[in-house]
């Protein structure tokens, strides 16, 4: 590396770094992959030893960005209850016995049983009995937003199942 005459050495660094980005990447990628193990297990422990600060800290950003926040959760909030609202079919008491009954889509668990949508109201799903599933609490947390087919792809992608 060729320094220049009056420049300080971390200011020629950064400079470098920015003029390569594609470089410096290429060389955090392979870094990473090298010591994925090493580095996972220092950030579970990292997460596990400091739980509760961070919890202090999600909920100081949540207290100061409330105004930024707000407008968006206010619009998710609309567009679910507008969804739920236009519903013409009533869900009675007998479906949702008959999906109760049912295992976990994914994993077949009976256990922590939840209600999911196989297209999210979010995504313009409807909330009628065909639409509907049963997931345990783990799965439907993990499939979010996601439609079925999104979501399945995305555990095969990423080696869960």
């Amino acid at each position: 590396m060729k320094f220049i005459k009056g420049i300080p050495e971390a200011e020629y660094k950064r400079i470098w770094r920015e003029n390569n980005k594609d470089r410096v990447l290429a060389s955090k990628k392979r870094s990473y992959e090298k010591n994925k193990d090493s580095i996972l297990k220092a950030n579970s422990e990292y997460r596990q030893e400091n739980y509760e600060r961070r919890i202090e800290i999600e909920r100081a950003s949540r207290e100061r960005n409330r105004d930024k926040n707000r407008p968006s959760k206010n619009a998710r909030q609309s567009v679910r209850n507008r969804l739920v609202s236009s519903s013409k079919y009533v869900i009675i008491y007998k479906d949702l016995k008959r999906i109760y009954s049912q295992p976990c889509f994914n994993c077949g668990s009976m256990n922590n049983q939840s209600l999911d949508h196989r297209i999210p109201l979010s995504r313009g799903g409807e909330h009628k009995i065909g639409n509907m599933l049963t997931l345990c609490q783990p799965c439907n947390a993990s499939k979010h937003s996601k439609t079925i087919m999104e979501w399945k792809l995305s555990k095969i992608k990423k080696g869960d199942d």
